[in-house]
């Protein structure tokens, strides 16, 4: 056994070393990969026919324009992958032009070149506007990124032309900072902003007052989804389309809107025009509207955009607004709280500003809450950027918590706010700061009690001094309004005295008339306690069994003109009175020549004499109530003289002189003419002035015969009722248009 296992090695040693040639030899491969499409191995280098280390290709990633490389042998083997490609149909990797995209329709290419609105970088515009003949037109540049806009607008007018400069840009989270230069270096901070506002020049009002639209494509988009009604047209690289709409408000709009897209696909030539026609009626039967051959107003716009490029650069903000600032105080400390007088402002100062920083351009925004943590508006804050100065000012007593906010820094300021002293306390009335009062016995006196401005007006009232036989007057509180209510005729004294400052105290002296009759109410001059412009009654006059009533309506509405007219009329009125329910009915007699008072809006129908002899006026167009009251004088205060005196009318008219018809129950009166004397804040009497007597004839128009020239100690406060005739500028001149003879004849005076 041993023998024949012996043999066979022997045999097979002997065969290892037969080779090339028959020497004996080690097989050798090669260091180098050799491969195919999808293996790879080590060949034999000794001349025999042998591989080693046989394997598939791996690893190594594919493009479009690649083969994966195997990550073992280096050598390429796989598929290419296909292009990747972006919205225009060209490789993203490669850039190869693979296919271009479809805008074979009008609507197609829009959506199109809508989508591609981020890849404008500037842009300028012409636009054209034919407002009711009046044309104008603005040139507008604009650079876009994707998170700011940059506009520069040109609008010409007949001074010249005037420079619009608006910056919008996100900063932070949400946040937009944005300038607007209005013409004249004026600039303002935007806080009214959304993040529209980047998408670039607003479009605004054009189709409507509620819409606005930000930048060329959301504006083109708009006006193609007017009308599913459309012309669409593609002719010469353009696409166009034509439609009409019409509004809520029935303006008719004749659109036109023709646009081309460059080779990145974007909007780089936009035409529009849009004609706006508005209603001059309506059909009869149909209600349709009628509208004008021509337009009432013309936009016509040319716009070029250009994408990867810019033409100027927008600001920066960091170089444009404040990095740090300071809040100092007068002796140039720095604050974080202050003590405040309510009323009286303080004053901080805007310290330690970097030396480039514009504060005119800069954003400042307060923020005021209270003690709760409420915002409320009792602190008003105003940053003066040119002065460089914080004015704080408190309107209420409390504790407030300031936030200053800039475009980069942010400020808190506590402010403890208190009430000024108290050196003034009075009544005030309905018609002002009141000493002195007349009422009659069975009304009531309603005032309230004030303090010098901001100041406590915490007080004591009482009645100090009364008439002897006076038992059951009272004086009562209710929700801070007081109300004196008297028992007999006599003269009272209320005594009001501060609560927080004893020395401080003022009297109130009302004089209580016995009720007179009703006739006697009646016979007085009145004013229009709402003091309405378009309805405002302003004298009644009582004679015999007449109210004569001047009525002063400044416009009313006249169904036939369409249209506001003027009216100066006078109103002739019968009435009967009921003592139960205090109503006078009244009943309109004849209208005066050349009127027509029934067509008037407004007249009167009835009146009402109320608890405090007052006269309420009920409208019959809509049964508002308007409070007549008997003419009482306010008071302004002389700040030379250092009292209160009459001015009968506001100083702000800057009138010089009016001119009344005083007239009297008895039938007597008198013409003059008032001037006012601003040295001692009153109206004065000239000497001017006119007697005669008068009667009211037939035809409702006031007769007047003259009598006399200049009245000895005529007192115009003793005239039963004056017919108001206007003010005017010079000495001598009335502006009514009434004219008068004084040769002791008869004038009849009409309507004007």
């Amino acid at each position: 056994m041993k023998k024949s296992i012996s043999l066979a090695l022997t045999a097979l040693m002997a065969l290892s070393f037969v080779g090339c040639g028959g020497d004996e030899h080690t097989h050798t491969y090669s260091d180098a990969w050799s491969h195919n499409a999808t293996k790879h191995w080590h060949a034999a280098t000794c001349g025999d026919d042998l591989i080693k280390d046989e394997g598939d290709h791996t690893g190594g990633t594919a493009t479009c324009t690649e083969q994966a490389e195997c990550e073992v042998c280096g050598a390429p083997y796989g598929e290419l992958l296909s292009h990747e490609l972006d919205e225009l149909g060209d490789c993203t990797v490669c850039g190869a032009d693979v296919s271009d995209p479809d805008v074979s329709t009008v609507a197609k290419a829009l959506e199109f070149g809508v989508s591609r609105g981020d890849k404008v970088t500037s842009g300028k515009m012409e636009r054209y506007l034919n407002y009711f003949g009046t044309e104008s037109t603005n040139y507008v540049y604009y650079e876009l990124n994707p998170n700011y806009a940059y506009i520069l607008e040109y609008a010409y007018d007949d001074y010249g032309n005037t420079l619009n400069e608006k910056w919008f840009a996100t900063y932070g989270e949400d946040k937009i900072l944005g300038l607007q230069n209005e013409g004249y270096g004026v600039s303002k901070y935007n806080y009214d902003m959304s993040v529209e506002m980047v998408n670039g020049y607003a479009f605004e009002t054009l189709l409507d007052y509620d819409n606005t639209y930000y930048g060329v494509e959301e504006f083109v988009t708009a006006l193609y989804g007017l009308s599913e009604t459309k012309e669409e047209i593609m002719e010469d690289g353009y696409y166009a389309f034509q439609l009409t709409s019409t509004n809520d408000s029935n303006w008719k709009n004749e659109i036109a809107v023709a646009f081309a897209l460059n080779d990145n696909y974007i909007m780089s030539e936009v035409y529009i025009s849009i004609d706006t026609y508005m209603p001059e009626g309506y059909e009869e039967e149909t209600n349709v509207p009628i509208y004008a051959e021509d337009p009432d107003r013309s936009y016509a716009f040319a716009i070029e955009q250009i994408s990867g490029e810019s033409f100027k650069q927008a600001y920066v903000p960091e170089e444009l607004f404040a990095a740090s600032y300071k809040l100092t105080n007068a002796d140039g400390e720095e604050v974080s709280e202050i003590a405040a007088t309510v009323g009286t402002a303080e004053i901080l100062n805007l310290a330690d500003v970097p030396e480039d920083a514009d504060l005119t351009l800069d954003t400042f925004k307060a923020v005021v809450v209270d003690a709760d943590g409420i915002e409320t508006a009792d602190v008003n804050v105003y940053v003066s950027a040119y002065s460089k100065e914080v004015y704080v000012t408190a309107n209420a007593a409390g504790e407030y918590t300031v936030t200053l906010e800039s475009a980069f820094v942010t400020k808190t300021i506590k402010v403890t706010a208190t009430l000024p002293a108290t050196t003034e306390i009075y009544a005030y009335a309905n018609y002002g700061q009141a000493s002195t009062a007349q009422i009659y016995a069975d009304a009531d006196f309603s005032f309230e009690v004030r303090a010098n401005e901001y100041a406590d007006a915490s007080a004591t009232v009482a009645i100090t001094n009364k008439p002897e036989t006076s038992t059951a007057a009272t004086l009562t509180d209710v929700e801070g309004t007081y109300k004196f209510t008297p028992d007999v005729a006599g003269e009272y004294v209320i005594t009001i005295t501060s609560t927080v400052a004893a020395d401080v105290s003022s009297t109130l002296t009302i004089t209580v008339l016995e009720t007179p009759d009703i006739a006697t109410i009646l016979n007085g001059q009145f004013m229009n306690a709402n003091n309405s412009e378009e309805d405002n009654l302003m004298v009644m006059i009582m004679w015999d069994a007449k109210i004569i009533v001047v009525q002063y309506i400044a416009s009313v509405w006249d169904w036939d003109a369409y249209d506001y007219v003027d009216v100066n009329e006078a109103e002739t009125l019968s009435f009967t009175y009921d003592e139960n329910t205090k109503e006078i009915a009244l009943t309109h007699q004849a209208a005066p020549e050349g009127s027509d008072v029934a067509s008037v809006e407004g007249v009167l129908n009835s009146l009402k004499i109320n608890a405090d002899y007052t006269i309420s006026v009920v409208y019959n167009h809509n049964n508002g109530i308007s409070k007549l009251v008997p003419y009482v004088e306010p008071t302004v205060y002389d700040e030379v003289a250092g009292e209160y005196r009459k001015n009968e009318y506001d100083d702000n008219y800057n009138l010089e002189g009016r001119w009344f018809l005083g007239l009297n129950a008895d039938g007597t009166g008198a013409f003059y003419y008032q001037i006012f004397d601003r040295t001692t804040y009153s109206w004065l009497t000239s000497e001017n002035i006119i007697e005669f007597t008068y009667t009211c004839s037939d035809d409702y128009a006031i007769e007047i015969t003259v009598t006399s020239g200049a009245i000895d100690g005529f007192n115009v406060d003793t005239v039963n009722s004056s017919i108001y005739l206007g003010e005017v500028e010079g000495e001598y001149g009335a502006a009514t248009g009434i004219s008068f003879t004084f040769d002791g004849g008869t004038i009849v005076l009409e309507k004007n």
